[in-house]
Formats: structure tokens, C-alpha cells, sequence
């Protein structure tokens, strides 16, 4: 259907608490639209259910496995930042350092985009 109507689809996520890009196929594996996934600001991720996996080897592996999955944090918290124009819209994904104290760090570890029109919809960097 999304295909169908020829539109810039975007879906937003984020209730496995994970934060995550993938590109969207339909059954044919055409492109369809992005997914951008933030993960939660204090809720556990993966990083308390899979306490015994390397977050950086989960991810990879995930990404390996799902071939339009472009990127994902499977042990961080924090939120994403959309924003939207005519000419892209991109996620910036920002993680604290804790969620255990009121003084924390803060880091922007990525930045993906995506462009509108037909030929341009799938991830790219931002």
C-alpha cells in the first residue's frame, strides 16, 4: 500500500526501547520508507534483558542479520531528535551518560537522513 500512494513514508518507533535506522520493503523488496526508532530516556533496553552480550557485538550482529536494518544501539539511553523540511528529514540520536543522577553527559552519536522522492527513499548519512 505505501508504495502504492507514492509518498515519503517515515515511521517512527519507540517502544522496544532500543534506538534504531532501517530501511522499509515491501513483500517484493522495493523501498518503500525509513523506520527511525529512539530508544527510551530511563526504561531498560536489550542492555538489561541480554546483560551477558557485548551491546556493540549485539548490534552488529543485528545489523548483519536484518539487511535493511542500518543502524541500531541495543545498551543507551537517551532520545532522538527529528527534524523535518522539505528537503530531508533526519534523526540525531543523543545518549546520557546515566540515568542514575541528575549531573550526566550527554553525546550525539549519529545523524541519518532521508530524502524525498521515489529514488531516495532509504537511509543515508546525515
Amino acid at each position: 500500500m505505501a508504495r502504492s500512494l507514492d509518498k515519503n513514508l517515515v515511521v517512527l518507533a519507540g517502544d522496544t526501547h532500543n534506538a534504531w535506522a532501517s530501511d522499509l520493503l515491501d513483500a517484493q523488496q522495493n523501498q518503500v520508507g525509513v523506520e527511525f526508532a529512539t530508544s527510551s530516556v530511563s526504561s531498560p533496553g536489550f542492555e538489561s534483558y541480554l546483560a551477558d552480550q557485548d551491546p556493540a557485538l549485539l548490534a552488529g550482529a543485528f545489523t548483519q542479520l536484518i539487511g535493511p536494518l542500518q543502524y541500531c544501539d541495543t545498551a543507551r539511553r537517551g532520545y532522538m531528535l527529528l527534524t523535518a523540511t522539505a528537503a530531508a528529514c533526519k534523526a540525531e540520536w543523543t545518549y546520557v551518560s546515566t540515568v542514575a543522577s541528575r549531573s550526566y553527559t550527554t553525546v550525539t552519536d549519529k545523524a541519518l537522513k532521508v530524502l524525498p522522492g521515489a529514488g531516495n527513499r532509504r537511509i543515508v548519512a546525515a
